[in-house]
């Protein structure tokens, strides 16, 4: 409700979407970063000399900061998306949790950082080109 209340410069002539263009847009588990991977890596060079261990430390500690600056965040909630939470992409390609951005796509129609209009045209491209099964 703020959100939409702050939102004065949207025009009221955007239509709402439906349930039905909603659940077109594409739905997925988030997977999170590749930071794991290179956890995993470090871990195996542990077995290495001793004067290693320190710049591991500092490798870890960079890893870990590339991590958290890529992270997902919801736009919307402004909360860190967490690995297995239920994203929705929009047609910009922006991503948010599903709980979020479907009320705001019910009543607004379209994206709630670029405005890009979220209906039924990009749903028939969208239909044209694949089924969605590189979709996860």
């Amino acid at each position: 409700e703020t959100l939409r209340a702050l939102d004065s410069d949207s025009s009221s002539t955007t239509p709402s979407m439906s349930e039905e263009e909603i659940n077109a847009l594409p739905v997925h588990k988030y997977k999170g970063t590749g930071a794991q991977n290179e956890g995993s890596s470090l871990q195996q060079d542990s077995s290495s000399s001793a004067s290693v261990e320190p710049k591991q430390d500092s490798k870890t500690a960079d890893a870990n900061m590339k991590a958290s600056e890529d992270e997902l965040t919801c736009s919307i909630c402004l909360e860190q998306v967490n690995r297995g939470e239920l994203v929705r992409s929009l047609p910009c390609l922006h991503q948010f949790h599903v709980n979020c951005v479907d009320p705001w796509l019910r009543q607004q129609g379209t994206c709630p950082v670029c405005k890009t209009t979220v209906g039924s045209g990009w749903q028939e491209s969208r239909e044209s080109e694949t089924d969605g099964g590189d979709m996860v």
